[in-house]
C-alpha cells in the first residue's frame, strides 16, 4: 500500500510543497523508483523480525553486510558508469537501493529454505511457549480471570 501511495503521490506531493520545476524533474523519477525499495524493505523487515524471533541473530547481520556491499558496488557503478554500466546519476542510486533490498530479500529466503527444519522446530517451540506464557500471565493474574 505504501508503495502505491508513494509512487502515485510523488507528483502531487511535489506540487503541494511548491517545488521548482528543476527539483520536480529530478525528484519525481527518483521517488518513484525509490518507492519500490520501500516495498522490498518492508518485506525484508518481516524476515529480519522472524530471524530474531527464532534466535537466529547471525543471519540478519550477514544479510545486512552483503546488502551494504551490494549497494556500495552498484551505487558506484550506476552513478558513475563504471564496470560497463551507463552513468545514471541519482537514478542509479535509486536502482542500487532496489538491488540492495531485493538481494537481501533473496538471501533471507534462501537462508530460511536452507534451514527450514530448524526454523520450523523453533516456530513450534515459540508458539507453544508463548501460548503457555499467555495462559500463565493473563488468565491467572488478570483481574481474577481463570481459564
Amino acid at each position: 500500500l505504501q508503495f502505491i501511495v508513494v509512487r502515485a503521490g510523488a507528483t502531487a506531493f511535489m506540487n503541494w510543497i511548491e517545488a521548482p520545476d528543476e527539483v520536480k524533474t529530478i525528484a519525481i523519477p527518483f521517488i518513484k523508483i525509490q518507492a519500490m525499495a520501500i516495498f522490498f524493505a518492508f518485506i525484508l523487515m518481516s524476515f529480519i523480525a522472524f530471524f530474531k524471533a527464532v534466535k537466529e541473530t547471525r543471519a540478519p547481520f550477514y544479510v545486512n553486510i552483503v546488502g551494504m556491499l551490494i549497494f556500495l558496488l552498484f551505487d558506484y557503478a550506476l552513478i558513475l558508469g563504471k564496470f560497463g554500466f551507463p552513468a545514471m546519476g541519482y537514478i542509479g542510486s535509486a536502482i542500487a537501493a532496489n538491488l540492495r533490498y531485493l538481494s537481501m530479500l533473496i538471501i533471507s529466503v534462501g537462508i530460511i529454505a536452507k534451514k527450514k527444519k530448524t526454523f520450523l522446530i523453533a516456530l513450534i517451540y515459540f508458539y507453544h511457549y508463548s501460548k503457555i506464557n499467555f495462559k500463565h500471565n493473563y488468565l491467572n493474574y488478570n483481574g481474577g480471570l481463570k481459564g
